[in-house]
């Protein structure tokens, strides 16, 4: 999976509300929320595996804006991202 270059309020290329997600061999790169979560925004389990988050931007959470549940990440790389407020 690779998303590219998407504009969201929350979530810039992914937005879980509410359950489970996982995401494998994938690329996130140059998205943009204007709340939170340039990258993703999840609210609930998340799994990352072997992907890339690069050069995401929001106000809050660059990368991912994260709330609730467990997190894993193995063997992801989370580069060049920018929150423009907190919380990269």
């Amino acid at each position: 999976l690779v998303i590219n270059n998407n504009v969201a309020d929350d979530g810039g290329a992914i937005y879980s509300w509410h359950g489970d997600l996982a995401i494998s061999e994938s690329i996130l790169n140059n998205n943009n929320a204007s709340t939170s979560g340039g990258a993703i925004y999840s609210w609930g389990d998340l799994t990352i595996y072997d992907s890339t988050l690069n050069e995401n931007t929001a106000v809050y959470g660059g990368g991912m804006f994260i709330y609730g549940g467990t997190k894993t990440l193995n063997n992801c790389t989370l580069m060049d991202n920018e929150p423009n407020n907190f919380y990269g």
